[in-house]
Parts: C-alpha cells; structure tokens; sequence
C-alpha cells in the first residue's frame, strides 16, 4: 500500500512540473521577434555571444536584442503585447513570464510598448532609475546613459524610481504610485524627463506638453508611437491588426490634443511607414479635432499624410495605388471637417485639395522627382477626393466644392514648385467633377474652369504651408 501511495505521490509530482515546465514553455515559445523592418543589421546576444537574428527568432530571458541604423524590430514578450524595438537600441529581455514581462532598456535605446487593451495584459519597461508598468496602453521609453524619458500616448503608465522587482512594479501599479513607493501616473500626453542628475530615490516628475522639453520629447514619441502602430495594423503584425487599428485612433487624438502642432510631422512620419493607413490616420485626426479647428487639423493631416505616402513610393505617383491613397486622404479629410461645419464645405474642399495636392508633390521632390512631372496627378487625385468627401457632406452645394476643390488642387501644386503650365485644369477640373458627381443624390455639377491659380475660386486661398515636412521621414526617426 505505501509503495502505491508513493507511486501515486510520484506521478502526481511529475504531472505538476511537467504542468509548470509546459506553462514555462508556452511563454518562451510566444516570446519571439516578429518582424524586422529596414535594412540594418539585427543581433541578439546570448550568452556573451552576438548571433545574427532574423523574424521568428525565438527569444530567452537574459537575451539582449540590438538594432542597428536604419532599423527596427517588432518583438513579442508573449502574445497581447508587442514591442517596438527602434534603432540603434539594446533591448534586453529581464522577464517573459504573461503576468511579469519586462524588458530592460539600461543598455540604450528607445521603445514603443503597445499593450492590447481590456485583456488584463501586464508589461514594463526598465529605466536607469525605475520601472515603467502598464496594462492596456501605448507609451515610448528613450534612455540615454543615466539619462530617460517616458511619454504616454494612451492608456495609463506606473513610474516608479527604485530598484523594484517586475513583480513589484505591477503590483504597486494596480495598487496606484504613491509617495511611499516614489511612484506616478502619466496619463495619455504627458510625460517623465529624467535627467541624469536624478536619483533612484527621488520620484520622477510629471510634465506636459506646456514645458518645451516635455514638448520635444512628446512629438518625438507620437512619431515613433504613431509609425509602429500604423505598421502593426497594416500588417497585422503578431494577429493585433484590429487592436492597433483600434489604438491609433486614440493614440492619434492625443496627439491633437496634446501636441496640435506636430500633426503634420506625425501623419508623414506614420504614412511613411504605413502608407495604407494614412486615410484612417488623417480621419482620426480631424474626428479628434476641438470645435472650430476641424479645418485647421485637416490642412496639416492631409498635407504630412500625402507627402509620406509620396515619399513611400519613392515618388513614383503614376501608381494607381498611390493615386487612390492620396484621394482617399483628402476625401476623408473634407469629409470628416465639412460634416462638422456643412456651411464651409466649399472652403474646406479647396483647403483640402489644396493641402493633398501639396503634400503630394513636396513629397515627390524630397523623393528626387521633379515637381512638374507629377504635378498633373497628384492635383487630379487631390481634387477628386476633396470634391467626393465634401459633397458626400454637403451634397447641396457640389457645384461649388468642384469649383473650390479643382482650384485648391492647382494651387497646391504651384505653392510647392509646379508651374501652373504643367498643371491640367481640363484633368483636375473633370476630376473634380468626377468625384463630386459620384456622390448620390447630389447635385449635378459641371466641369470648372480653372486656367490659372486663384481664379474660379469660391473662397479666398487658404494660406496652407508649402514648407518640406521633416524629410525625409523614415519608420525608424
């Protein structure tokens, strides 16, 4: 009987380690790097020794993944949560446990965490000083030396300064940061700039984009936040493309409500990176807008969107795809701000197609394409989205938006170094006409005459910055 008993005893332990050596594997089968973007060089080191890593290396606890220039990597500590792993960065994996993951960043470098939402998940970034812990959130880390930033772009973070445990860390974050455990919160747009001065001891400080460091600091990190999530929904990187999709939106807002003014570098950085989500970029932008500056975010969005996406293509607007992308983005420009304010639909059209249309070929150029060669196209395409989008929410006044949408168009591309000779008006006008006529139930429309810029127009030139935005742009800024 005692024999059987500790027979019993014996494949009841067995059964329990192999329990836990499972659960154990589980997690490291799901750690693993999930894409590599770019054309720089990926290492991981293991053991004192670097190897050469490539999408679906299998990652371990003490592995140190290291990006070069012009690169970046997509990892996964476990499934829920991924981690950008930007240039030039050392990303060392302290912990892959689901409820206890945490990825050092002491070596330098810079990260955009993205954590799914309402799953429970829980991930954690460590500083020279502290730890950083969410749950459901976006938010970027940069350390440089003793030196770190922490920015929010959704969700809630935990900073904690102090030599805490990952398990300490998110435990005290679900408690809430207190002064006993030096611990704060940052909400979606604000920020901890910690200089080297600051001592493990000493609670981090929370700032906003009022503080011209935490400013810099903030567009720096809506950049790379916005361009890493564009990336993940574009293609559907580690199966979060509806998540991503879901937290662009909001990572997207607090752009425009913590930092309006770096809009523009924002949505060309991201439609750079992700040039199929740039239409849905631009329309969470403008949706986010505050009352009366719908008109105002949708000039910016449409101008950084169009020129990223140019600027994707290497320049090359003679792609039907490109074409489409770049109407798509005024048409849902004009549409999102003339829903707001129905009694400006023509002057948003112009607007509209005015910043498409300069976007667009700034984009060209900084691509090394000459401005006149794709002038034509882009105007065409520029004009026929913003005419769409404004007549789908005006359709009363289609006539007038096709007249403001086909001048904006050519005047946009003048602003950013076209000759107006090189301009079609017959083929911006037609498009225009085209894309407000497609509109059910609106009025028919008639082609335009629009033979120089600033003629034919409903409203007066809208004064839209023709000025390069941050060129190049690049996923890995």
């Amino acid at each position: 009987m005692k024999s059987f008993f500790r027979k019993l005893v014996s494949v009841v332990a067995v059964g329990f380690v192999a329990s836990v050596l499972s659960a154990t594997l589980a997690h490291a089968q799901n750690a693993k790097i999930l894409k590599i973007v770019g054309k720089g060089t990926v290492t991981v080191t293991r053991a004192g020794v670097d190897v050469p890593a490539s999408e679906n290396f299998s990652l371990q606890v003490g592995d140190i993944v290291n990006t070069g220039r012009g690169v970046e990597v997509f990892l996964q500590p476990y499934a829920g949560v991924i981690a950008t792993v930007k240039e030039r960065s050392h990303a060392a994996m302290e912990s892959l446990e689901a409820d206890n993951a945490l990825l050092d960043m002491r070596l330098g470098g810079s990260v955009v965490a993205q954590v799914e939402p309402n799953k429970g998940h829980k991930f954690g970034v460590r500083t020279p000083k502290g730890v950083a812990a969410a749950k459901g959130t976006v938010y970027n880390v940069t350390v440089a030396g003793q030196a770190y930033t922490v920015v929010t772009m959704g969700g809630s973070v935990a900073v904690f300064t102090g030599n805490y445990t990952t398990a300490q860390a998110n435990s005290m974050a679900s408690a809430g940061p207190t002064a006993a455990n030096n611990g704060v919160f940052l909400s979606p747009g604000s920020a901890v700039v910690s200089s080297a001065a600051t001592t493990p001891g000493q609670a981090a400080v929370v700032t906003t984009s009022s503080d011209p460091a935490s400013a810099v600091a903030i567009q720096s990190a809506a950049q790379v936040a916005v361009a890493a999530i564009a990336q993940v929904a574009q293609g559907n990187i580690g199966g979060q493309g509806a998540a991503a999709t879901a937290q662009l939106a909001g990572v997207v807002s607090t752009v425009v409500n913590s930092v309006p003014s770096a809009i523009a570098a924002v949505t060309a950085t991201a439609a750079t990176a992700a040039p199929e989500q740039a239409a849905a970029i631009v329309q969470a932008a403008v949706n986010a807008a505050p009352a009366g500056q719908a008109t105002a975010i949708a000039q910016q969005a449409t101008q950084g969107a169009t020129q990223g996406v140019v600027q994707a293509a290497g320049g090359n607007v003679s792609s039907t795809t490109v074409q489409n992308q770049i109407s798509q983005i005024a048409q849902n420009a004009a549409q999102t701000a003339a829903t707001k304010d129905t009694g400006n639909a023509a002057a948003i059209a112009q607007t509209v197609a005015q910043s498409a249309s300069a976007g667009a070929t700034q984009g060209a150029k900084n691509s090394g394409v000459d401005a006149n060669t794709v002038a034509q196209t882009v105007a065409s395409a520029a004009a026929t989205g913003a005419a769409k989008g404004a007549t789908t929410a005006a359709p009363a006044q289609a006539q007038a938006i096709t007249n403001s949408a086909a001048s904006g168009a050519v005047q946009g591309a003048v602003n950013s170094g076209a000759s107006a000779a090189s301009v079609s008006t017959v083929t911006t006008g037609t498009a225009a006409q085209g894309g407000a006529n497609s509109v059910p139930g609106a009025a028919p429309v008639t082609t335009p005459t629009v033979t120089t810029p600033n003629t034919t127009t409903v409203v007066p030139t809208p004064n839209t910055p023709t000025t390069p935005i941050v060129p190049p742009v690049s996923p890995s800024l």
